[in-house]
């Protein structure tokens, strides 16, 4: 495969790394479970793999052994129970998993011959240096991290088995079968470990072959603006924790750099699709079993998940329920986990090979000679015809399907609420709810300034544990220990308030359900801010970068002094909306607990619990000043290219507007985001216009990449909060719904009443607030795509008709800010989320209260 190239690197005959070693716990860990009968040696330099006939013969006995399992210990009873559903959903979630193993091991044991080509393709690419010993380090470390979380899971599966078993609370002695098919469901989890492991090995070989194209290609960054941003390969694990993929530096061959561009270029590309069919291969190994795990994976996390809903809304006498819905809550919640950071992997492949042929793109304006630009051109079409990974075809495996996936659920589970009527006997349960110029030497306004008070907010929460300081005319931000220190102070300190203040009494109230669900949202509240502070201040790493990175264009003028002062302005506005919340919703608190309108005093835990749950509203500060301060920059950008680039409008009517930027906060109040004209660098007048457009481009780029790493220390959090929003929103609401159309009896249904409205009407406002800000940074960026199409109808030159065509392509071909790629966050989510909060309100109001209420 790779023998015969004339300009290959020399084998590396000693490796300090094998790439047989960095792989051997998983494969160790497959082949005992029966789905990986092969073995390997070390021959020639490199990792030989082959079949292995004595693990195939293991793999028939771990059939013969689970389909003995199947027959003799699964309790086929339980489907007679047709009056206890939560056990019959756990009776058929059982026999589907039991089945799924089944076939999962016979068609992965019995096709070895694949999994093996693979393997000695990579085992080639590594004896070379294409794999470097880095990038094989980094599969290690992924390899243990996927598998020490694996079993952690199995671990505190067996010791929460263990204490339902023996504990006295509940009153349900665990069959045998019951604890085998429990251990089963979560050792499924290992198709995640597995194929995250290939999809990692897959990212680290594209990683170290993007590094040697830029050693090949003796690629120069030609603008000093760049260096704000080093390109990286940086990834993150788990959301806390971040690593490189490949820190090699891939020195090339000597042979390589003498030949002609058109071969380098000729040799990457045939280099590039041997590793794409490595990748292809990978695939077609995993189907069709992507496909039946996903599947499978859907309708039990719809049974499970349905399962839980219905425990919530009905009491059963069975006491065995009880066991069922613990262990169903553990089981949605991790293999919803494990689907969502498998899909999330894949769409880092995907944004790999994407990110190459953006490179690819870039590098052709460098490029004259026209069969350079032919080899160049067909390359550029064979990363566009690259098939992507998939289910057997049928869809396309990113985080693209994670929204339908989820969304499916659902919908489901709507419909079985909707539509099946199930009848239960009244005897054995009963329904109740439940729950490049020279830096300006002296600045009126410093970036740091602008943005202090929300810096200082977000230390004192202890989700910024940064520290910062003038340093060479611009503000320098640093990670602080001591606020880190605060940080893990803040999680000791709400966990501690969480267990001893909070009134878990209330989930023993089920005839009263306004406080029922008052303690429902108390407890997601305590846990969602405990997980934010904690994930983002172990990521204050990034947030440095991207506070630097805005801190480098303040300093050479292209954040100008009026969009950092309207920063600021914007900044107090919204910093003031959410103390005036607080404020409001403190003084409601004391008047309802000194008011003798109210007979039932608040206790501790209340205020407490209130005034956390509003506290919340940070996050939409932190979201609604960020997405400014790229407004500001975008704006200031779109100006000075309008004088770089000499720009005057032909006709009095302004069909295209760049010069207002007026935006409106709360709909009361407008401003402006810049009045600075922007003056231009001195420099850029002697360049050519095909030069200023790539220098353009690039600049935008550099502002592009500061938005996707902000939005990538925002994720998943920014999918979490909306997803919990949504969740506490529709209980408020079908809370405060049932305060109007039903009187109950206890008083104190009237403070949680009032309580509720201020922090339904709060936190919309905040979602709708946060909404249209982001919409107006997706706005911003549209414009200026839509004057370049503009613009280029007075260009003649095709060389720079074709920068300005490669400059749109690059805007059109710009990420998105999402909430973890699931969505885009812009306005045209609101919709589906307040429809989703009244549907489902509206499905709540179908279940009737009991008298006693």
């Amino acid at each position: 495969m790779y023998t015969t190239s004339k300009i290959l690197t020399k084998p590396v005959n000693e490796r300090e790394k094998c790439f047989c070693r960095s792989i051997k716990l998983t494969f160790w860990v497959a082949k005992l479970t029966g789905a990986l009968p092969i073995t390997w040696k070390h021959e020639g330099g490199a990792c030989v793999f082959h079949k292995s006939n004595i693990w195939t013969i293991w793999i028939i006995s771990q059939t013969v052994l689970l389909s003995t399992i199947f027959f003799y210990l699964t309790d086929f009873s339980v489907l007679q129970k047709f009056y206890v559903l939560p056990i019959l959903l756990n009776g058929i979630t059982d026999i589907i998993y039991y089945i799924y193993l089944i076939v999962i091991i016979l068609v992965t044991g019995l096709r070895p011959q694949r999994i093996v080509n693979v393997l000695n393709s990579i085992s080639k690419l590594t004896m070379h240096g294409f794999f470097c010993e880095s990038a094989i380090e980094t599969v290690k470390f992924l390899n243990f991290s996927f598998i020490g979380f694996h079993f952690v899971l199995l671990i505190f599966n067996a010791a929460i088995l263990t204490y339902l078993h023996y504990s006295k609370s509940f009153e349900s002695e665990l069959s045998a079968s019951f604890i085998v098919a429990k251990i089963s469901q979560n050792s499924v989890l290992f198709f995640y470990v597995y194929g995250l492991t290939l999809i990692s090995i897959v990212i680290g070989i594209l990683t170290c072959f993007e590094r040697f194209s830029l050693n090949a290609l003796q690629y120069k960054e030609i603008h000093p603006m760049k260096r704000i941003i080093a390109s990286d390969d940086t990834q993150d694990l788990f959301i806390f924790f971040t690593y490189a993929a490949c820190k090699s530096d891939h020195p090339c061959a000597f042979k390589l750099t003498k030949q002609p561009v058109k071969e380098i270029l000729e040799y990457l590309r045939i280099l590039h699709e041997e590793i794409c069919e490595i990748m292809y291969n990978i695939n077609d190994y995993l189907n069709p079993m992507i496909l039946l795990h996903i599947v499978t994976e859907i309708v039990m996390l719809v049974i499970t998940w349905y399962s839980v809903v219905i425990k919530l809304a009905f009491r059963f006498e069975d006491p065995e329920t009880e066991v069922v819905f613990i262990l169903n809550l553990l089981f949605a919640v991790s293999h919803s986990v494990g689907l969502f950071v498998f899909l999330r992997n894949t769409q880092k492949l995907s944004n790999i090979i994407q990110g190459y042929a953006n490179f690819l793109m870039e590098y052709s304006t460098r490029v004259t000679a026209p069969s350079d630009q032919l080899q160049l051109r067909i390359f550029i079409q064979k990363l566009k015809q690259q098939r992507p990974f998939h289910a057997s075809g049928i869809f396309t495996v990113d985080l693209g399907i994670a929204a339908p996936i989820f969304g499916s659920v659902e919908i489901a589970i709507h419909t079985i609420l909707e539509k099946l009527n199930f009848r239960f006997t009244e005897n054995k349960m009963y329904k109740t709810p439940k729950n490049v110029r020279k830096p300006p030497n002296a600045r009126k306004i410093c970036f740091c300034r602008s943005i202090a008070t929300l810096l200082w907010v977000g230390k004192l929460f202890g989700t910024m544990p940064i520290t910062w300081k003038h340093e060479g005319g611009a503000c320098v931000y640093r990670k602080s220990n001591i606020w880190i220190c605060w940080t893990i102070t803040q999680c000791f300190l709400f966990l501690i308030t969480f267990s001893w203040i909070t009134d878990f009494q209330a989930f023993s109230q089920i005839y009263v359900l306004p406080i029922l669900l008052n303690g429902i949202t108390d407890m997601i509240y305590y846990i969602y801010v405990v997980l934010v502070i904690s994930v983002f201040g172990s990521r204050a790493k990034k947030f440095v970068k991207v506070l630097n990175c805005m801190s480098r264009f303040a300093k050479y003028g292209f954040l100008c002094e009026y969009a950092i002062e309207t920063v600021s302005y914007l900044n107090f506005a919204f910093i003031g909306f959410f103390s005036l919340v607080e404020f409001l919703n403190g003084c409601l608190l004391a008047y309802m607990q000194y008011s003798k309108s109210f007979v039932n005093n608040l206790s501790v835990s209340g205020f407490i619990t209130k005034i956390s749950q509003n506290s919340v509203l940070a996050f939409y500060v932190v979201g609604c000043t960020s997405t400014s301060i790229f407004i500001a920059l975008f704006t200031c950008f779109e100006k000075f290219s309008l004088k770089v680039l000499q720009y005057k409008e032909l006709t009095p009517i302004k069909i295209i507007n760049p010069y207002e930027n007026s935006h409106d906060i709360f709909m009361f109040f407008k401003y402006k985001v810049c009045k600075s004209n922007h003056p231009c660098i001195p420099e850029l007048y002697t360049l050519s216009k095909e030069e200023i457009l790539e220098y353009l481009r690039i600049l935008h780029e550099d502002i592009g990449e500061i938005l996707e790493t902000w939005n990538e220390y925002l994720n998943p959090f920014l999918l979490i909060h909306f997803v919990l929003e949504t969740i506490a929103l529709i209980i408020v609401w079908y809370s405060i719904v049932m305060n109007l159309a039903y009187k109950f009896e206890d008083p104190e249904t009237e403070i949680v009443f009032i309580n509720n409205l201020v922090f339904a009407v709060s936190h919309s406002l905040g979602i709708l607030i946060m909404l249209k800000n982001a919409q107006k940074l997706k706005n911003v960026v549209h414009s200026y795509s839509s004057f370049l199409v503009e613009y280029s109808a007075r260009l003649s030159s095709p060389w720079e008709l074709l920068q300005l065509r490669i400059f749109i392509e690059k805007l059109k071909a710009q990420r998105k800010f999402t909430a973890s790629g699931m969505f885009e966050i812009d306005l045209g989510i609101a919709g589906p989320i307040f429809t989703n909060i009244l549907t489902n309100v509206l499905v709540a109001l179908q279940f009737k209260l009991p008298k006693k209420q």
